[in-house]
């Protein structure tokens, strides 16, 4: 989480935001979240598994939640959220997020086979 957390950071001084994270109105750090997840990117420039972006943006509301000591839901990011979900849909189309281990199920013939 702290990773996390720090990555946002960083993304905020690169976009000249001089305050930190912790003070920022509620409706602007939707926007810089929203802008921050649109972005994240693995260090060689290949795009993250979906389950990982709902990962940062859940770890950092949460984050907030903790410093600021009031309960920030979804409702209160609804930039930032909708972002997630749109971002995730479309890495889910490009493939990601597939379960490459997942099980086929068992055919007739493989049933018989086990008996």
């Amino acid at each position: 989480m702290k990773n996390n957390v720090h990555q946002f950071s960083q993304f905020l001084s690169a976009r000249g935001e001089s305050r930190s994270h912790e003070v920022l109105p509620v409706n602007l750090l939707s926007s810089h979240l929203s802008l921050f997840l649109m972005d994240l990117r693995n260090k060689d420039g290949s795009e993250y598994e979906p389950s990982t972006i709902v990962g940062y943006s859940s770890s950092i509301r949460k984050h907030l939640s903790e410093i600021r000591g009031d309960i920030i839901a979804e409702k209160d990011f609804p930039l930032a959220h909708s972002t997630t979900m749109a971002k995730t849909k479309d890495l889910k189309s490009q493939g990601l997020g597939n379960l490459p281990n997942k099980s086929d199920p068992l055919t007739r013939e493989h049933e018989q086979q086990l008996w």
